[in-house]
């Protein structure tokens, strides 16, 4: 009789687990259901670069928005309308209480086109809320590179930066006096006119 009360006790409880992990579980999953939604609802701030000149002219170098990723805003440096382009030098001032400069990327750079290698240089330690930047082809020894006729607006570089904090239209602009853009003809005479336009980030 102790056996067959060993056993009835053992068919009453096998039941009985089940239903309990199956509870628990339900609870698990209610909780991380719930837990799960809210999270995705709390948005955190965003970065926004809006262009000084949206729709710019031709013989122009401007700011232009790109990819946004929370914070992190990525700004082209757009060229439009310049013939045998081969370089450029130019200073970028942001406001560093509440923009961060994050990095570059050249890899989508019109100056590549035709598999030609490019010079790349971004200083951003030296001094602090300025990005001095030179980027150009590189000539070969008999000096037969030459320049790329920019028609529509292309990237010369992209640059990221990073909102530090909730602000409205803080500027990012070229800086005056240090924007040179140069053509493949030799110097002094390979320098080319333009006009450049910045903007401002905002991030909420």
């Amino acid at each position: 009789m102790a056996e067959e009360g060993t056993t009835m006790q053992r068919r009453t409880r096998r039941p009985m687990a089940p239903r309990a992990v199956g509870a628990a579980l339900l609870g698990c999953l209610l909780v991380l259901s719930c837990g799960g939604s809210s999270q995705t609802t709390i948005a955190g701030p965003v970065a926004t670069f809006i262009p000084d000149e949206p729709s710019p002219a031709d013989g122009s170098v401007t700011l232009q928005p790109g990819e946004v990723s929370g914070k992190l805003s990525r700004v082209k440096v757009s060229v439009r309308g310049v013939p045998d382009f081969f370089g450029a030098a130019f200073w970028i001032s942001y406001d560093t209480t509440a923009v961060a400069y994050h990095t570059f990327d050249g890899a989508s750079s019109f100056l590549r086109d035709g598999g030609t290698d490019i010079a790349v240089q971004v200083d951003a330690i030296t001094t602090p809320g300025k990005i001095k930047v030179g980027i150009s082809r590189i000539q070969n020894a008999g000096g037969t590179v030459k320049g790329v006729d920019v028609t529509d607006a292309r990237d010369l570089i992209v640059l990221s930066f990073i909102g530090t904090k909730v602000v409205v239209a803080s500027p990012i602009a070229f800086v005056d006096g240090h924007g040179e853009v140069v053509s493949s003809s030799l110097p002094p005479g390979n320098g080319i006119a333009v006009t450049w336009a910045g903007g401002t980030l905002t991030v909420r």
